[in-house]
């Protein structure tokens, strides 16, 4: 009789925990300490994806002389003027092809060695490699292909995560953007150069993936936001922590090389991380799920009888959920099959388009802007801070859809009222593009929360890697704004982001509102919610 009361008690026991932080703690201290870690990928993730900023500067530059005469004799009898952004001045690219007493022919050819001005800088991978003139371009190319590597990773890294492990899989993607960052800071060529950098953004981009998706399944549902707000912090942190770091080494190779090291100071603490115990029990590796718990438990302070068969129970729970999503599976095509579905998913993506133009246009283009790019990039970064929480308050009070359109469009207002600005009012431009650098932040943040919340559940992960995939173009093609500046008008990038941010607001007033509403589950539903 009292075995079976005891297997009473365990049934009674058992469905008081419908989810496994309900057994492990929803926000303890093991929570807290995986958020921080989380906090500090952020350093790495932003160095590496903005440095580039300052590892190929905009320095001056000029056809250079074996002559024994100054530069400004130089420049005086040897380079042909030419204008550039407004102003008349000596050729970047061109020389008289002239001995220097005869300084009446009109001859030019293209250089082929150059001068650099090194007054700020040390060392820059400009003067490295020559990406000047004709090859100007490469600099914005190897941006281009750091970001191509966050897109194949998208594809490759989650998939490696579901069936390895996320912590394996985050461990070892730590340790290849690390010797892909060492790689980057002792390449030879510029080729093994940008190729590292593709590397270093596959590697980071899976390591983050794989570590958030492990600390998002340890959490309870109502601390998510949390996660989103501090994982922010850290990033702005490290944002305005760079412009110090510039200042204070001045060279390419060693901001590549404090860009790298925090890879390998979070593999030397990654034993103080556990696998996600949901994972191992979707695995059925039900042993290691209960070594992972009770350390869990212990580290929050909590007590289980019979953890044993809770495993179990919490075991075959999740692979019948497992078994149900297999069932409902959709595709990148139920996207798209009915009007109202397709209509939400288009400015969906074109929002996700514009708020990563947006935010990498004003953040990769610090030295456009004009001023120092270091007290630009500072305040660029600061108001980080601001956005990531005014952004949570209002989404919590007043809803998604009016703050998500609010600042879309106040973004890119401000962003051409920064393009029309003269140069003589160098400081107002600056704060105009600060100020939009806020509220594409903010943007950024509630886009994400609004998408997943509109998409229905059974399409929500695609929909949400659709999203980000279109995010994903935008940052592909924003390091070649600089180019486009130069060729058509310096103020053609800054109207372009504005254009971007004002339509794709407008198209979110379209949008149906999420705050306090059911959220759709099925495609049915989806398809009828905010249909008019």
């Amino acid at each position: 009789m009292k075995e079976k009361r005891d297997e009473s008690e365990i049934e009674r026991e058992i469905p008081e925990y419908s989810d496994i932080v309900d057994l492990m703690g929803r926000w303890g201290y093991l929570q807290k300490k995986l958020v921080m870690f989380l906090f500090f990928f952020g350093f790495p993730n932003c160095w590496n994806n903005l440095g580039l900023t300052f590892m190929a500067p905009k320095i001056n530059y000029w056809c250079s002389s074996n002559l024994n005469i100054s530069d400004e004799d130089w420049k005086k009898y040897m380079l042909p003027k030419e204008e550039r952004d407004g102003k008349l001045t000596y050729s970047q690219c061109r020389m008289y092809d002239i001995p220097l007493n005869n300084s009446n022919s009109s001859d030019e050819i293209e250089c082929h060695r150059w001068h650099y001005d090194l007054d700020f800088y040390h060392s820059t991978i400009i003067e490295k490699w020559d990406l000047v003139c004709d090859k100007a371009w490469f600099t914005s190319l190897s941006q281009t292909l750091y970001f191509s590597g966050f897109f194949v990773s998208m594809f490759i890294c989650g998939q490696l995560s579901d069936r390895f492990g996320r912590k394996r899989i985050s461990l070892l993607c730590v340790i290849g953007a690390g010797i892909s960052g060492v790689t980057c800071m002792l390449s030879p060529t510029y080729i093994l150069f940008a190729a590292s950098r593709f590397f270093i953004a596959f590697f980071r981009s899976g390591s983050y993936i794989c570590m958030y998706v492990l600390v998002m399944e340890c959490v309870g549902k109502e601390y998510r936001s949390h996660v989103g707000l501090i994982q922010k912090y850290g990033w702005a942190t490290a944002y305005i922590i760079l412009p110090a770091i510039v200042w204070l080494v001045r060279d390419w190779f060693y901001i590549q090389l404090i860009a790298t090291l925090p890879f390998f100071l979070l593999l030397s603490i990654y034993w103080l991380v556990p696998e996600s115990p949901r994972w191992l029990l979707s695995q059925n590796r039900l042993e290691e799920a209960e070594t992972i718990l009770k350390r869990c438990l212990k580290e929050n302070n909590v007590k289980v009888e019979n953890l044993r068969e809770i495993v179990l129970f919490l075991s075959e729970k999740i692979k019948n959920e497992m078994g149900d999503k297999r069932k409902r599976r959709a595709n990148i095509l139920d996207l798209f099959k009915t009007p109202n579905m397709r209509k939400k998913t288009l400015i969906l993506c074109y929002a996700w388009f514009s708020s990563a133009f947006g935010y990498y246009g004003l953040s990769l283009n610090a030295n456009e802007i004009g001023g120092h790019p270091l007290l630009y990039f500072f305040f660029s970064g600061l108001v980080e801070f601001p956005a990531a929480t005014i952004g949570m308050l209002l989404i919590k009070y007043i809803g998604r859809r009016k703050p998500q359109v609010g600042f879309l469009i106040s973004s890119g207002i401000i962003c051409i009222l920064a393009a029309v600005v003269p140069s003589n009012l160098l400081e107002l431009r600056i704060f105009f593009a600060v100020m939009a650098k806020l509220c594409v932040s903010a943007s950024f943040l509630i886009i994400y929360i609004f998408s997943s919340e509109i998409y229905p559940t059974v399409i929500r992960n695609v929909g949400m890697g659709t999203s980000s995939m279109c995010a994903r173009i935008g940052t592909l093609v924003v390091p070649f704004l600089k180019e486009l500046g130069e060729i058509v008008h310096q103020a053609l990038p800054l109207t372009l982001l504005g254009t971007f941010s004002i339509t794709s607001g407008f198209l979110v007033l379209l949008l149906p509102e999420t705050l306090h509403t059911h959220l759709p589950d099925t495609l049915a539903e989806g398809e009828q919610f905010g249909r008019i």
